[in-house]
């Protein structure tokens, strides 16, 4: 069965700049397409455990999100809130 391009491609030896959460679960999104596209099922480990990461990676989105909803900054100019 073929191995995904997304599991062989070759790692640049400078490493990439930081990547948002948003960008990991978007390449864990097509991690999984790409290996269901390539033959392994549903439920195949290869597949699951993308699925796996991609629900981890939402998960700390959420947590973050949450975390900057109670983070509240005043301006100590204007004495206004900024969030």
């Amino acid at each position: 069965m073929p191995v995904p391009y997304l599991l062989t491609h070759h790692v640049e030896e400078t490493p990439p700049p930081p990547q948002t959460t948003a960008d990991q679960t978007a390449k864990a999104d097509d991690l999984v397409d790409e290996a269901i596209d390539v033959g392994h099922g549903r439920s195949d480990p290869l597949v699951v455990h993308a699925k796996m990461l991609r629900l981890e990676l939402l998960k700390v989105k959420a947590d973050l999100e949450r975390e900057l909803e109670d983070f509240v900054l005043n301006c100590e100019n204007c004495g206004l809130d900024v969030h």
